[in-house]
């Protein structure tokens, strides 16, 4: 015999191998079963009604039904199995399906979940099938055949419990090896290869050296004694790794981030949720130390209509501390797009519904996959009763790296929350070595704080955890180099990270992510839908508020908070969500002015005009033969038209095809329909270059169509220089208009519009867009002289300060930034600049003055075909006609404003006034006249009042504001005899502190909030 061998650099090949020999003797096929096949249905039924319509048997290897549909499937167990405890129930389709004993949801099968088992006395089974892609990143998912979920077949097995626990306890110890040998000796490619040169291990750590004859070793006595004698080497090995030295914990959470909308629509999603949670709870019943939490009230809320045996079972759970609910949020919003008044009830509703869930509300917002974070958000956390906040998406920044892991996230007014955010890994993570010793390596505060949290599941579809990442779990408690892991909850973490929490860094400002930059741009129809429900809704709250009638606005708010979802809004979701999103949110818009007039309407009464802003404002009312007269409304006051107050008199609009002007500003063009000059209140606007550029770019982006603007782009711009045809029109003296028509790219068309009004101090600008550029980008820019440091953005409350001028790579890195309705470039003297404001426009960009709009972008959708084939996702075919695969193609009205930003102008001449008040008309309605004792503020004109509405902890009604400049000053609220103001936060909690007089309150930069408006309290007698 020869004597043992030197040669551990060839053990590894023998170690990988020793894996695959065990993988295949864990499972037994003890039967192949057939099954029944309901015919597929596109509308989902539940089982009551499904097992009595009639079934076929179906063959493994039948494709059936198109994208979305359902079918039930029925199987027996045959008779001599059916006392058996042992048996699990091997399910193999493309689709995602879930296992019904009982008649109720036991538990699912996908790509990661392949096996359930089955308790003793099982003599039949229901499987809920859809044709639907499951556990997209997992490495044997191969998406949907385009005949439909591919049906592969099902069988009975029997599981040898000691090759699962040898199979997992070799995975580890290999992994760990793996981790090691790449560490000493990183490996080329082929390396790995078992016939190839591989050059002695000279110098290398001794673990490493002493592992490999370890497990070497073990194989040995595997080859020759068998299972059980490999089950005693691998426990040796194991305890000759237990290590006493420091090494931070890996704090595992069970997760399965779940897209309510993305690749399937939204009661996919409700399936999805079912499916998930009934996986999660069979994994409790097997590892009782496993640990799970979920946020998103909107999923719970849907098994507990689909499911509701489901949701008792999650409960049981919850109390028994293996499930978390915690998130705080209702869904898991765009924190970009949404006004200010939107965001913040996605945390109110979110923790209404909480409470009812949990007993209290969430401690922790969980949002791991958004596309940035707004720097409002750490203040509406705070006013909300959420305390941490955790995401992992900061990870995707491609050129900057986040410093921190654990730290203090300050909003803009100085909030703040306690944060962790993961180095390396996102959300989708196996519970593999190399995760978490990456995980370890990355994580910043180690010094301070020995852990770190890691999510562990498959999700963007759900699923969820696995059977093999609990065996992984439970086997990396404490091996040297391998951080020792444990299960554990969310909000347990964040308590201990808490006691250190004094030492740690803090981050003030906005979490801007370096990536998906185009997602502020993609789809401006929905965009446009979708602002437009958010008027609406700010119009029926006000009629309710000054009626003093409940607004009965819950279900509305539900639907508007769940379009804020993070693939929703964003426009990054396949078009059968949008072809139920746009005719959705636009009868919610139109149900919502209806209320509206309902609200305000008397029999009574006669017609009068509505004014749903706490802003006094000009509208302008046709009269006799289309002659315009402008009219004064005051904030919440509807006024019988026959009382309405003409407005002060100004000068009549001038104007040609090469100007227009009023007494307050004067813009003029060149031939090619662009701002030659802009003149307002005397200043003139330093423009560099024509102002109104329409620049076209070409949009490829190198991965995420949708998602993503490269930076490339940005370089490859061309002005349009087509012919242009100029209109001039005046249809009364107080209004002028100026149109140029062009050709636009090689298939458009495009019509801008210039309007002045004679009381405008501001130039609007409408869009009429036949848009035909497929993988093409349209920008609207105004190069300006303007060199301030930083340029102002919009944010859902408040604003943004962003860098404009060359510099660091952070600051080079936010070549397309979000805007909520709002920009401005400046000076740093901050005397004046130009500002721009959008109807529904988010994307905006700037850089060294050049101040410009994203207007369209036409981007390959998911769900098509080329898009899909490049990130490796598959559909099946479908019924439907071919449907276009680019964003956006079509006819378009956009709307924007420019003007002067005067620091010292009253506060409906600010942008982020203007963004209401251009875009919000007054209601016409038949009804009584509407008195409202709120007459407006006085100082402090940088505080907006951004939403109105019923003070549902009491009488009176609220109005909601916002600081937007940076500053701070007081405000005195005007308000008739009889009543009286007091502040209060988003919860409805008193700030007393911040009131230092009668109806006088002190405010700070970028403080958000409210004002109940209720009568003064009766005299006592």
């Amino acid at each position: 015999m020869y004597p043992e061998h030197q040669f551990l650099q060839i053990v590894l090949p023998r170690l990988r191998r020793l894996k695959s020999r065990l993988q295949g003797q864990i499972w037994t096929n003890l039967a192949d079963l057939s099954v029944e096949r309901t015919i597929p249905r596109s509308k989902s039924l539940p089982l009551s009604e499904a097992a009595a319509l009639p079934r076929k048997k179906i063959k493994p290897g039948t494709a059936w039904g198109n994208y979305f549909d359902q079918a039930w499937f029925y199987g027996e167990i045959p008779r001599e199995f059916q006392k058996r405890d042992d048996l699990y129930l091997h399910w193999q389709d493309q689709g995602e399906s879930t296992l019904y004993l009982q008649k109720a949801p036991y538990g699912g099968f996908d790509v990661a979940h392949r096996e359930q088992p089955l308790p003793a006395g099982t003599e039949s089974f229901w499987v809920e099938s859809f044709v639907m892609q499951t556990a997209i990143w997992h490495h044997d998912a191969t998406g949907i055949h385009p005949d439909g979920n591919l049906f592969q077949g099902v069988w009975l097995k029997e599981k040898n419990v000691l090759a699962w626990e040898v199979y997992h306890d070799w995975l580890i110890l290999l992994e760990l090896a793996e981790k090691e040998k790449q560490r000493a000796t990183p490996l080329k490619p082929e390396a790995h290869l078992p016939a190839r040169y591989h050059p002695p291990i000279e110098s290398c750590p001794p673990l490493l050296r002493c592992l490999l004859r370890w497990m070497d070793d073990a194989v040995n006595r595997y080859d020759t004694e068998g299972l059980a004698a490999l089950k005693e080497e691998t426990a040796t090995i194991y305890e000759r790794l237990r290590s006493d030295s420091f090494l931070p914990k890996a704090v595992f959470t069970g997760h399965a981030h779940l897209d309510l909308v993305w690749l399937w629509p939204e009661r996919m999603a409700e399936h999805k949720a079912v499916h998930t949670f009934s996986n999660v709870l069979r994994l409790m019943d097997r590892y009782p130390e496993f640990r799970f939490s979920y946020s998103q009230p909107a999923s719970y809320q849907a098994v507990e209509r689909l499911a509701p045996e489901v949701l008792e079972a999650v409960k049981k759970r919850m109390a028994s501390g293996q499930w978390e609910a915690t998130g705080a949020m209702q869904v898991e919003s765009d924190t970009q797009m949404a006004c200010g008044e939107a965001l913040a009830q996605s945390f109110l509703l979110g923790q209404k519904n909480f409470t009812k869930l949990r007993g209290e509300p969430a401690r922790c917002c969980w949002l791991p996959d958004a596309f940035g974070y707004s720097n409002c958000l750490p203040q509406i956390m705070a006013q909300t009763g959420v305390s941490y906040f955790f995401t992992t998406k900061l990870t995707w920044s491609n050129i900057t790296r986040f410093p921190y892991s654990s730290f203090y996230w300050e909003g803009n007014d100085g909030s703040r929350v306690l944060s962790h955010v993961t180095q390396e890994l996102g959300y989708n993570n196996m519970g593999t070595v190399q995760e978490s010793i990456d995980a370890m390596e990355a994580y910043r505060q180690v010094d301070r704080h020995p852990e770190f949290l890691l999510p562990t599941g498959f999700g963007d579809g759900g699923g969820g955890p696995t059977e093999e990442i609990c065996e992984r779990v439970r086997r990396m408690k404490s091996l040297q180099t391998v951080p020792p892991g444990e299960w554990d909850r969310v909000e347990d973490f964040f308590d201990r990270l808490n006691k250190k929490a004094e030492h740690l860094p803090s981050w003030r400002g906005e979490l801007y992510l370096e990536y998906h930059r185009g997602v502020l741009t993609t789809h401006g129809n929905l965009k446009e839908r979708f602002r437009a429900a958010e008027r609406s809704l700010q119009i029926r709250e006000a009629a309710a508020a000054l009626t003093g009638k409940p607004s009965d606005s819950e279900k509305a708010w539900e639907r508007m908070v769940f379009a804020q979802f993070h693939d929703y809004i964003p426009g990054t979701a396949i078009v059968e969500v949008y072809d139920e999103a746009l005719p959705e949110l636009k009868k919610l818009a139109e149900d919502n002015l209806k209320k509206a007039g309902q609200l305000l309407s008397a029999q009574d009464g006669e017609k009068a005009v509505f004014n749903p802003l706490p802003y006094p404002r000009i509208a302008y009312r046709e009269q006799s033969k289309g002659r315009l007269l402008p009219f004064f409304l005051p904030p919440l006051s509807g006024i019988p038209q026959s009382r309405l107050l003409p407005a002060k008199t100004v000068e009549e609009v001038q104007g040609d095809k090469s100007f227009l002007e009023n007494e307050f500003l004067r813009i003029e063009f060149d031939p090619e329909g662009r701002i030659t000059s802009l003149v307002c209140g005397g200043e003139d606007i330093p423009l560099r270059e024509p102002g109104n550029q329409l620049v076209l770019f070409p949009d490829h982006p190198h991965h995420y169509d949708v998602w993503d603007i490269d930076r490339q782009t940005f370089s490859l711009g061309e002005t349009l220089e087509t012919p242009t045809e100029a209109k001039f029109q005046q249809p009364n003296p107080l209004v002028a208009r100026v149109s140029f028509t062009r050709e636009l790219g090689k298939k458009s068309r495009i019509t801008v519009h210039y309007e002045l009004k004679a009381h405008d101090k501001w130039i609007t600008i409408r869009y009429e867009v036949d848009w035909q550029e497929k993988g093409t980008l349209l920008k609207a820019v105004f190069p300006t002289a303007f060199s301030g440091a930083m340029a102002r953005f919009g944010a859902p409350f408040g604003s943004t300060l962003r860098p404009q001028l060359a510099g660091p790579s952070d600051a080079e890195a936010q070549w397309e930034s979000a805007g909520n309705r709002w920009a401005v470039v400046q000076d740093d003297s901050d005397t004046g600049g130009l500002f721009m404001v959008t109807e529904a426009k988010y994307g905006f960009s700037c850089r060294e003055g050049l101040l410009g709009v994203s207007l369209l972008r036409s981007a390959l959708m998911p769900g098509s075909g080329e898009n899909d084939r490049r990130n490796g996702l598959q559909h099946p075919k479908r019924k439907e006609t071919q449907r276009e695969s680019y964003t956006d193609l079509g006819i378009h009205e956009i709307k924007i404003a420019v003007g002067r930003m005067d620091p010292t102008a009253p506060r409906g001449e600010h942008p982020a006034a203007l963004a209401d008040l251009l875009f919000t008309d007054p209601i016409e309605y038949t009804g009584k006249e509407i008195h409202s004792p709120f007459r407006g503020l006085r100082g402090g004109d940088s505080l907006q009042p951004a939403w109105v509405k019923p003070n549902t902890e009491g009488a009176g009604w609220l109005v909601r504001l916002h600081e937007t400049l940076g500053r701070r000053g007081n405000v005195t609220v005007e308000l008739e005899n009889g009543y009286t103001a007091r502040a209060v936060n988003l919860s409805g909690a008193p700030i007393p502190d911040i009131q230092s007089g009668p109806n006088l309150f002190h405010f700070t930069p970028y403080q958000i909030f409210g004002l109940v408006i209720e009568p003064t309290a009766s005299p006592k007698k």
